[in-house]
């Protein structure tokens, strides 16, 4: 924490630190999405993690502070931007647990080796040239 100029949040770090392997994680299962030819799964996974992140940061930052107050945008303490980086971790989490879903439900329609095979098969038909890149 004290290499980003934050030694007393330590629990700033530990939450980069889980979104950053949540999202590391989730990147093969996209990119199988996006493989197998499935962009509209993968736009509604990428849509659904916004709409969590901002629902969850409005709840963080207005709802749930009116709810203990009782007034609507008050000043916000020095912690409140924790709050949007557990609106991000949520956020990871779900599009985690959807990819994941997504990705298994796929493999049982169509078995994962056939997409392979199909792939190296177009790579072998294709005539590369300068004029590809």
């Amino acid at each position: 924490a004290a290499f980003i100029h934050f030694p007393a949040h330590p629990e700033y770090v530990i939450c980069f630190a889980w979104v950053l392997a949540l999202d590391t994680i989730s990147a093969i299962p996209f990119a199988q999405l996006r493989i197998d030819n499935r962009p509209l799964r993968y736009g509604f996974i990428k849509l659904i993690n916004v709409l969590v992140n901002v629902s969850c940061s409005v709840w963080f930052l207005l709802i749930q502070p009116y709810l203990e107050n009782g007034i609507w945008f008050h000043k916000l303490s020095s912690n409140s931007i924790f709050y949007v980086f557990i609106s991000n971790l949520v956020a990871s989490a779900v599009s985690l647990i959807l990819v994941v879903y997504m990705v298994r439900r796929l493999r049982r329609e169509k078995p994962f080796s056939d997409s392979t095979e199909e792939i190296s098969e177009n790579c072998r038909n294709k005539k590369f040239d300068l004029d590809d890149f």
